[in-house]
């Protein structure tokens, strides 16, 4: 079982993330997770760039 519990507060997004020992490789989630935000906010700055 996994719960990903999301929320923003003062401008920033937080994520949790719980699971049972089914899913031992819960830290690689959160990397990858975390790795994925990365990409989505660069991806969001850079449509909003003004065109050269």
């Amino acid at each position: 079982m996994l719960n990903i519990t999301l929320f923003s507060y003062a401008g920033q997004l937080y994520f949790g993330l719980i699971a049972t020992d089914e899913l031992p490789k819960l830290d690689d989630l959160s990397l990858y997770i975390n790795e994925a935000f990365g990409e989505l906010e660069k991806a969001v700055l850079d449509a909003h760039q003004p065109a050269a």
